[in-house]
């Protein structure tokens, strides 16, 4: 067994241990029964730089053979008499980690102990005339704190297993004072970490498998809460050549509001779902190169609305339908949302349909066939449009109509630009035929005839 200072040098490592005694010291000479030194009055020994409030941290690490290690933490700061503070917290704590291959596995657990320091608190009462030593202290920071992380990976074979698990007492308090005298070491940023996250609880899974056949299974959970509010996000997946299916339930309580303090990038990203109640289903099927069905579900609910995506695409040999149906209702946290569906929502009451249709008739000839519905409160839009393609002619034909109270006509400009322009059509019908006939190099035929009447004169 091998012992190792977390400090780099030999004269790092000396005034670690100078600054340990000077602890251990201090710690010893406040506790003793009868001490009325002044706030302050004891200084550190020449070893160690004079501060003004003590404080520091020695950290230990032992390295157990060549899979396992061991860390051992002690630090203490005293009572701060810059901020005429009584009280004086120790830390106390360590760590294990080991990796022996297939296993890998990290544990914390440290505790802070604050305690009302005898010497600062006969100062507060004999100089600044505090009736009691405890005047002006919460109680609630005399409360010991303790923080557990725990995490686990298993890779054995075509299964992987991720597992994490995080308490952190909201007692466990570090003074700013112990943190910036800590220093940068491994675990004085551990410590800091631990103290920005004090009050929370995180509980996470993962799970990857390899199954027969070219099955593979995928899953995991998360579960945070930061004493005000909870995040709680599952998903659950299986594939293989011939299906995928994929599924995500995630709720971010409107309450939670510790977003920055886990240093979780993809927990960072849940601010802007705060609130909202996501469901989400994709799927797949392909059980040969003539045939394919895919689909897919996405429902984002918050207190005031809700707003639902459904899509189905199939391919069956020439043929291939898609269609896409969404709406909104209500809705209000558009920045949950993808951008493309963000402008929808921002027009608060609507639906709309888009359906895409065409079959290849050989060589290049082909129809073709799309339509776009959309409805509000107000009214509905419909456009609908017909195709026959072939190398000599083309024919098209249109059918659009608005109802004159149909309010989204300006707004849906912003969900697609090929909506530009609807409101000027508001109350008409329309429909247009075109023609293009190509018989030789030197011979063409065009023709175009479009009809607009109100929707009244029908």
């Amino acid at each position: 067994m091998t012992m190792i200072a977390e400090a780099a040098s030999a004269d790092g490592l000396a005034s670690q241990l100078a600054q340990s005694t000077w602890l251990l010291e201090w710690q010893r000479q406040r506790s003793d029964a009868g001490v009325s030194r002044s706030f302050g009055e004891w200084q550190p020994m020449a070893a160690v730089r004079s501060q003004g409030t003590p404080a520091g941290l020695l950290p230990l690490t032992l390295q157990l053979g060549s899979s396992s290690r061991l860390n051992l933490a002690y630090g203490l700061a005293a009572a701060d008499q810059n901020s005429r503070d009584p009280i004086r917290v120790g830390v106390q704590g360590l760590g294990f980690s080991t990796n022996f291959g297939a296993v890998k596995s990290e544990s914390q657990l440290y505790f802070s102990r604050p305690s009302l320091d005898g010497g600062a608190a006969a100062t507060l009462v004999g100089d600044l005339g505090r009736s009691t030593a405890r005047e002006g202290v919460d109680a609630s920071r005399l409360q010991e704190g303790r923080a557990i992380r725990q995490s686990l990976g298993l890779s054995a074979g075509s299964i992987q297993l991720t597992g994490r698990f995080q308490e952190i007492d909201r007692s466990f308090a570090l003074p700013q004072r112990f943190l910036s005298a800590a220093g940068s070491g491994e675990t004085a940023k551990l410590l800091q970490e631990l103290a920005q996250q004090s009050g929370t609880r995180r509980t996470a899974l993962g799970m990857t498998a390899g199954l027969s056949k070219g099955w593979k299974l995928t899953g995991g959970f998360d579960a945070l809460d930061d004493g005000a509010g909870r995040i709680h996000r599952q998903e659950v997946g299986i594939a293989s050549d011939v299906l995928q299916i994929k599924s995500l339930h995630q709720d971010v309580g409107a309450q939670f509001a510790g977003f920055n303090r886990f240093g979780d990038a993809e927990v960072q990203k849940m601010a802007a779902q705060k609130g909202v109640k996501r469901s989400a289903l994709q799927w797949a099927l392909a059980p040969g190169k003539q045939f394919g069905i895919q689909g897919s579900t996405d429902t984002h609910r918050d207190a005031s609305g809700a707003v639902d995506a459904r899509s189905l695409a199939l391919h069956l040999g020439a043929f291939q339908a898609t269609e896409r149906r969404r709406a909104v209702a209500g809705f209000k946290t558009v920045g949950a949302l993808e951008a493309g569906d963000q402008a929808l929502a921002k027009l608060g009451q609507m639906a709309l349909r888009e359906q895409t249709a065409a079959l290849a008739l050989g060589g290049k000839t082909r129809l073709a066939f799309a339509s776009d519905t959309a409805s509000d409160t107000g009214g509905r839009f419909q456009d609908e449009r017909y195709e026959f393609a072939s190398p000599t002619l083309v024919a098209r034909a249109r059918f659009r109509s608005i109802d004159a109270g149909f309010a989204g006509a300006k707004g849906l400009a912003s969900v697609d630009k090929r909506f530009a322009g609807l409101e000027q059509l508001c109350g008409q019908r329309e429909r247009a035929y075109d023609l293009d006939y190509v018989g030789s190099t030197w011979f063409g035929l065009r023709n175009h005839y479009s009809q607009t009447r109100a929707m009244d004169a029908d």
